[in-house]
């Protein structure tokens, strides 16, 4: 699973189809966590190209974040047969940050 393009600021579709598969990366961190936390839909407020092209670092940030850590947490249930769960943990807040984050801005 690749998500970690980085979409132009102009381009408000890319950003937010980079945020679907996002929630996409949480829901499956959140599955193996076992403690899946539903979230809220996210709007995001490009008001300008600055908040735009902060919007698109966040996202491709957390991106990069996620698309490292599901590697990881599949290589780990690969070689040990089981769910990291912990880290599914700490990844699924780090990826709810940074949506948060995108959200806020």
């Amino acid at each position: 699973m690749t998500i970690h393009t980085i979409p132009s600021a102009g381009d408000h579709s890319d950003i937010e189809r980079q945020i679907e598969q996002l929630r996409t990366a949480l829901a499956l961190v959140e599955s193996m966590s076992g403690e899946p936390v539903a979230m809220a839909p996210l709007q995001l407020q490009a008001r300008n190209a600055t908040v735009a092209r902060r919007i698109a670092a966040i996202v491709a940030e957390t991106a990069a974040i996620a698309t490292a850590g599901i590697e990881a947490l599949l290589a780990h249930q690969a070689r040990h047969g089981t769910e990291p769960k912990a880290a599914a943990v700490r990844l699924a807040a780090e990826i709810r940050r940074g949506l948060g984050e995108a959200g806020r801005v």
